[in-house]
């Protein structure tokens, strides 16, 4: 009879290492979202109050932070089901340099909209 041999290999630990940092900077990433709370519900209060010229209530910024909070983790989701796609249409490098522009184009923009009260285009 054939014993059934289970070993801990190097590429197994490796990944379940990988996977357990994965999983510690996506509740870093949301501690840090979650850190502002309050300065963003001030800008969407403000933000709503000039547009609708009267006080938005405690429930609709609620909904609209926690809406804010939500869409990072889509975002997530969204990204790395589509980490494949890339990757067998561009390559690994040219993936990477993709995706990095999605974040280098989004980092220049700020200053240019500071005085633009949009709340679309601050959750950018």
């Amino acid at each position: 009879m054939e014993s059934n041999k289970h070993d801990v290999t190097a590429p197994l630990v490796f990944a379940i290492t990988i996977a357990a940092i994965g999983s510690f900077q996506f509740g870093y990433n949301a501690g840090v979202i979650n850190a502002p709370e309050v300065i963003i519900k001030d800008f969407i209060n403000y933000t709503l109050e000039e547009r609708l010229e009267k006080l938005p209530t405690e429930v609709l910024l609620t909904s609209l932070w926690s809406l804010s909070v939500a869409i990072f983790s889509v975002g997530g989701m969204i990204g790395s089901s589509s980490v494949g796609l890339f990757v067998n249409r561009f390559g690994r490098r040219n993936s990477m340099l993709i995706v990095n522009l999605w974040l280098v184009v989004p980092t220049g923009l700020p200053p240019f909209w500071l005085d633009c009260s949009s709340l679309q285009l601050h959750s950018i």
